[in-house]
């Protein structure tokens, strides 16, 4: 019922399937996204089930338990790169504008979980996705920021503005 938590989140789904569309619109012939589709039938099943099988204080724990392991899995995906960061001493294998919008949103829900509505399902898987964002971020301060190149966003950005106008 707080629409401060729910709002962000809705609004973020609704640009991730944006996004995981668009992503799988410039994928190499052969390559699958079976996988990642299964995967999120499975979360949002086990979630509807819960709310269905389970009482509501129950299910919201539980689903808050799941949330938490997801979004640490999605804040730490980056840093699996880091041995190939650090043995060619080049960043262009991390998304800078990722880590950017990750630190700044991990820095505010962490802020927010803490000091406003002190949830540790709020501040705590943040708080590691701030770590991991830092972490990141230490590694550009490190080895400087990726070169310029036209990179797959940008030409989808760029496509999405010509079809607007």
């Amino acid at each position: 019922s707080d629409t401060t938590i729910w709002l962000p989140n809705v609004s973020g789904a609704l640009l991730g399937a944006f996004y995981l569309y668009t992503f799988a619109s410039y994928l190499a012939p052969g390559v699958s996204l079976q996988n990642h589709y299964a995967a999120i039938g499975l979360v949002a099943g086990c979630t509807a089930i819960s709310f269905v099988a389970l009482p509501a204080a129950q299910a919201n724990r539980a689903v808050g338990y799941v949330g938490v392991i997801l979004v640490v899995i999605m804040f730490s995906g980056p840093l699996a790169t880091i041995q190939t960061v650090i043995r060619t001493k080049s960043t262009a294998s991390l998304p800078p504008l990722f880590t950017l919008a990750s630190f700044l949103n991990c820095l505010l829900w962490t802020l927010y979980g803490a000091l406003v509505i002190h949830d540790p399902f709020i501040w705590g898987p943040n708080t590691a996705g701030l770590l991991a964002s830092l972490a990141q971020i230490g590694l550009f301060a490190a080895y400087g920021l990726p070169p310029k190149s036209p990179t797959l966003s940008s030409v989808a950005f760029s496509q999405l503005k010509q079809s607007v106008v």
